[in-house]
């Protein structure tokens, strides 16, 4: 059961540690926040050590005072469950509880560190966070309730380190794959096509995770697990927080980094978002480029408000810079100073893409730590700054742009993420993290409003008959997905498919006939195979002077389909057949690397008719 709904009347908030200052600065701080039209405090989820500093000892004097000043200043206060940083005492008294990667080597990240399959880390962390959440359960500041902190399987972004290895994680990846496969070795062999180079299974026990991309089947079952595991550790503690109060308000703040990364990182934003209050995520952003900053956190704020939206969640961003970083060499993460024009025109970005609730990552820029120097809306030493003193107006005007229910999207895009768990392993370019944006950046160009669908999603949608589908890089397919195309196309909608739509099947194999699973009927062709080209070897596109197609184009058995394009090889390039549109080419990759062209995007709305 949900909580009784969103915090009513709550527009702003910032992330404010009070165990990082003096307890006589936190009511002057307190106060310039009340005064700057903020209204709720945000933290804890780094603060497990300040109120339990051995296990089973809470001493919560100094988390009392703090919360009581918020209360007497009119404010409120947004909890953290504090299991993204385990505590020190935690690590040394259990040292088994690491994550490790790959190769053995435990985890001695800064946080995110702690195997979310171990059972004494789970005891634990329970326990933590119920008595956290009985101790403030009637508290007046106590506004709503965040679970850890950017949820992540290690923070892991590159397959050359990776987590979990841990052996709790091997036996629960066994099982998972005990229960997928019914308890049958022999349909997971041939299901895998194990018989290649002898890799077929005899025993249960020989199913341990990959250590590298070898067996593509492996392989995608290994990051649906990792995707599993970070999803069952979140609905956990929303279980645990409904368990002392089912009237909570509860959410969670999902990182989304681009599809490859969020692939790695173990995230499915849908099956998080389910039975939250609200589902927020952390945008961060400053490379001077007015264009790409826009299309970017556009694309990460309409991924995640469509995963809280499929579950009639609010849509938070519960992280964004408040500042520019202090630091005298590159730091790396979005250099350089700006001042509040920037931040405004962040906001109002947000707001216009639908974010109801929007907090800033902080207050104040923390002189040592991990982030030393990072993101403060007021100064080091707790001074008003010029972004302060404009943050009132630019919240007021922020709330009269949120988007409104009734500007309903005219594109919808499958998110397919088995594509890119399987991508994260065996493309070595990323293809997905230029095309897949790409894609979005064009549609959204064309001037359509954009939402997102998971498998389940779109299978459950219900067509209005004007509407786009567009499949830009759903490569991994099954059978429920294809039903649901089909489904789409005979109720009057276009659908465009990219040029690798349907190669794979559900297990990560290769279809015998593609497009699989019987589109390559539906769109009129076959698919031969798949070219790459190097930028020297690739043709253009046939009317458009100087737009080379890319390095990836289906090779096309011609069929039913009508050739709508084609290169200056004579290749076809975009077919169409009924309903369903066929780019032979990578469009979304095209658009991304040329940026915002103007002849590519009116070429694009005159062949579809948009």
């Amino acid at each position: 059961m949900k909580g009784s709904g969103v915090m009513p009347g709550i527009k702003g908030g910032v992330a404010y540690y009070p165990d990082h200052w003096p307890q006589e600065e936190w009511k002057r701080d307190l106060s310039l926040i009340k005064e700057s039209g903020l209204e709720y405090i945000r933290f804890g989820e780094f603060s497990w050590n300040w109120f339990e500093p051995e296990e089973g000892k809470f001493e919560f004097d100094q988390y009392d005072v703090f919360m009581d000043t918020v209360a007497e200043l009119g404010l409120k206060a947004v909890l953290c469950t504090p299991t993204a940083a385990p505590p020190e005492w935690l690590l040394k008294k259990y040292p088994d509880v690491r994550m490790l990667d790959q190769s053995g080597k435990p985890h001695h990240g800064g946080r995110h560190m702690a195997c979310l399959c171990h059972p004494e880390f789970l005891r634990i962390a329970g326990n933590t966070a119920t008595e956290l959440a009985k101790h403030f359960k009637n508290h007046p500041a106590l506004a709503a309730w965040q679970i850890d902190n950017e949820p992540t399987a290690g923070e892991s972004i590159e397959k050359e380190r990776m987590y979990d290895y841990n052996p709790h994680t091997f036996r629960l990846f066994t099982q998972y794959l005990k229960e997928k496969y019914n308890n049958d070795l022999s349909l997971l062999n041939s299901s895998w096509y194990n018989n290649f180079w002898s890799r077929s299974y005899t025993d249960w026990e020989q199913t341990a995770p990959p250590t590298e991309p070898a067996n593509p089947s492996l392989w995608l079952e290994w990051m649906r697990f990792r995707q599993k595991y970070v999803t069952d550790f979140v609905q956990w503690q929303l279980r645990l927080l409904r368990g002392v109060d089912k009237n909570f308000i509860i959410g969670t703040n999902i990182p989304e980094c681009g599809p490859v990364s969020g692939a790695y990182l173990g995230q499915d934003y849908w099956k998080q978002a389910e039975g939250m209050d609200y589902v927020g995520t952390d945008i961060y952003c400053f490379a001077r480029d007015e264009y790409r900053e826009e299309k970017s956190s556009g694309y990460c704020c309409d991924v995640i408000r469509s995963a809280a939206k499929y579950h009639k969640s609010s849509f938070w961003i519960c992280e964004t810079q408040g500042g520019p970083h202090l630091s005298p060499w590159k730091f790396g993460f979005f250099d350089g100073y700006w001042d509040s024009k920037f931040l405004e025109k962040s906001v109002y970005h947000y707001a216009d893409h639908g974010a109801e609730r929007i907090s800033f990552f902080l207050w104040r820029p923390v002189p040592g730590g991990r982030e030393f120097g990072m993101n403060g809306l007021a100064g080091m030493d707790g001074s008003n700054t010029d972004r302060i003193t404009a943050l009132p107006g630019i919240l007021e005007n922020a709330c009269k742009r949120v988007m409104k229910s009734d500007n309903s999207p005219q594109t919808f895009f499958h998110y397919p993420s088995d594509t890119f768990l399987l991508a994260a392993g065996f493309d070595p370019d990323k293809t997905a993290n230029r095309s897949y944006p790409g894609w979005y950046n064009l549609l959204t160009d064309c001037g359509m409003t954009v939402e997102f669908l998971n498998d389940e999603a779109l299978s459950l949608k219900k067509w209005e008959g004007t509407e786009l589908l567009v499949l830009p890089h759903t490569l991994v397919m099954n059978e429920m997905v294809a039903g649901a195309v089909r489904k789409a196309e005979s109720q009057g909608i276009k659908v465009l498919a990219g040029y690798g739509t349907g190669f794979y099947n559900e297990s990560g194999c290769c279809n015998r006939i593609m497009p699989g699973f019987g589109l390559y009927a539906d769109l009129g062709f076959r698919l031969k195979a798949v070219d790459y080209a190097e930028d020297q070897y690739q043709p253009e596109i046939f009317g458009l002077e100087g737009i080379k197609i890319g390095v990836h184009r289906g090779v096309i058995e011609k069929g039913e389909a009508s050739v709508l394009a084609l290169s200056t090889g004579k290749e076809p390039l975009v077919l169409k057949n009924r309903g369903f549109y066929y780019f032979a080419f990578d469009l979304g990759e095209v658009y991304y690397k040329t940026g915002m062209n103007m002849s590519l995007r009116n070429w694009f709305a005159g062949l579809i008719g948009i």
